[in-house]
């Protein structure tokens, strides 16, 4: 049973507890800031965590094997990197940082204190995204490729009236693109590698982008990734080739199936048996790579994580969406 020290008390990680009994990993640690202690002993009473701390040196002194970073984006490099330096395992939320370099960086801390750097993006675990990456070489050659996470955020209205919180913050590395469209540049990655060039053209309001359509050129076909957190849509996403497409109705990080149409007129309806909740195999994986020094799988994600990470940065550069962190 590996021993998990939880960062943050929000809706991430109260979506996780639930499902924690059902993993090979033990909460014996929550850490919360001073305001947010008696969530956290609430999180911890529920859920039977060991102790509830402020101090993360605490943590880091303590006998935890992994740690989990659910903190907002522009904690997790630091929180990430003093983990990684106490020889700590570390499983951080998505986008891992908030740019390129941040994540070099991580990379190299890890390897220097031989611990694992695992990203938290639940769609490479799914059954339903495994099944269509095995399944695409029906569609013949690719030529189209259309990815689309557009939801109305409930922070939207707020952020109209002036009122400004982490996922419309630059200074907190938020916005559309970091915040939901990233699911779309990992499932890209995860599927047809890192694409030969990247554009963005972003909706912006106050230096953040509210909604936007990064343009990925491949060698043979074309892809676009649209993400949205000021309007919605039926968030269909489509992979067109020259004898079929490919359909998935929902957002990608949460795929449970996928229909194929072909030219000729046949169609095939694909539904995987998926857990109830999407984070469960991404967890499940975790464990086993973890349990069992899974280094080549672990190099395989790392790999998707610094592309997705390098398309990220390009789109903002080419979109004037600069973080404090941002050298450029």
């Amino acid at each position: 049973m590996l021993r998990l020290g939880i960062l943050g008390t929000g809706k991430i990680v109260q979506e996780f507890l639930p499902h924690l009994a059902e993993l090979d990993f033990e909460a014996v640690s929550i850490l919360s800031t001073p305001r947010s202690v008696e969530r956290a002993e609430r999180l911890a009473a529920q859920y039977h965590i060991g102790r509830c701390v402020t101090d993360y040196d605490e943590m880091l002194q303590s006998e935890v094997d992994v740690i989990y970073v659910a903190l907002p984006n522009h904690l997790h490099f630091s929180f990430a990197g003093r983990a990684l330096e106490h020889g700590k395992h570390v499983i951080c939320e998505k986008p891992m940082t908030s740019n390129v370099d941040e994540l070099r960086t991580l990379i190299d801390v890890a390897k220097k204190n031989r611990v694992m750097l695992l990203e938290a993006m639940t769609l490479y675990h799914l059954p339903a995204y495994q099944a269509m990456r095995r399944d695409l070489a029906k569609l013949g050659p690719i030529k189209i490729v259309s990815l689309n996470y557009s939801q109305y955020s409930s922070r939207y209205d707020a952020f109209l009236q002036g009122i400004v919180q982490p996922a419309f913050d630059p200074a907190q590395s938020g916005g559309a693109l970091m915040d939901i469209n990233v699911y779309n540049i990992h499932a890209l990655v995860g599927l047809f590698g890192k694409p030969a060039a990247v554009q963005y053209a972003a909706n912006i309001a106050r230096g953040i982008d509210t909604s936007g359509i990064a343009l990925c050129r491949y060698p043979t076909f074309q892809a676009v990734c649209v993400g949205a957190k000021d309007c919605a849509s039926r968030q269909t996403s489509v992979i067109e080739g020259e004898r079929g497409v490919l359909s998935i109705e929902g957002p990608v990080s949460c795929m449970t199936g996928y229909t194929i149409d072909y030219h000729d007129g046949q169609r095939e309806v694909h539904e995987e048996n998926n857990p109830p909740y999407r984070m469960v195999p991404e967890f499940q994986a975790f464990a086993r790579i973890l349990n069992e020094q899974d280094w080549a799988y672990h190099d395989t994600l790392m790999a998707y994580s610094l592309e997705s990470a390098q398309i990220l940065e390009d789109a903002r550069r080419c979109a004037g969406v600069r973080f404090p962190c941002d050298s450029f």
